[in-house]
């Protein structure tokens, strides 16, 4: 039984030098948290010939059927992220979490591509659930180009969460933003 829960899409990032490496806040977060002593687990999306890095080992993956796996393409000018989405897996709902998972003790919500529910924060009344948002504050257009976007659920996930995550860049560097999250909160 995990005691600390990452709900999100892993992700397979383009590397300009070839190949690709795992990345998004579900891969990150539960191998921080295992490192640091918790069971940790996540629940995925993720097409099933999508190699598992072995920095997963020992952490319970619940991989969710799908086609293919959400895959980015990040390049860097002047320091600055310009990133391409190339395909997105499907979105993941509260019906997916497994049964026993629900009384997980620390529950973080890390969408990377809108793709998990918003009302998953409710699926989780005893436990402490925290929002990595990014996911949901951005958009992308048909060429998969990623920008920033208002997060439009944030009233209603943040009633349910006690910790969001976020950084300066998913803000825009807004500090109106940042001091509207923090009502919320």
């Amino acid at each position: 039984m995990p005691n600390f829960l990452v709900i999100g899409h892993i992700t397979r990032d383009i590397l300009l030098s070839g190949g690709f490496a795992q990345g998004g806040t579900a891969t990150y977060a539960a191998i921080t948290a295992a490192r640091l002593g918790a069971h940790a687990a996540i629940l995925t999306r993720a097409a099933s010939d999508f190699p598992l890095t072995p920095d997963l080992d020992g952490i319970a993956v619940e991989r969710l059927p799908a086609t293919a796996t959400t895959t980015f393409e990040n390049r860097y000018h002047n320091g600055h992220r310009r990133q391409t989405v190339h395909s997105v897996a499907p979105i993941i709902r509260v019906a997916d979490v497994p049964a026993p998972w629900r009384q997980t003790p620390i529950v973080l919500l890390g969408p990377v591509a809108q793709e998990v529910d918003p009302g998953l924060t409710a699926a989780f009344p005893d436990s402490l659930v925290g929002v990595v948002p990014q996911g949901w504050m951005r958009r992308w257009d048909a060429h998969g180009h990623v920008s920033r976007q208002p997060w439009a659920n944030a009233a209603a996930v943040l009633t349910g969460a006690r910790a969001l995550i976020l950084s300066d860049e998913d803000l825009g560097h807004d500090p109106a933003a940042l001091a509207h999250y923090q009502r919320l909160c």
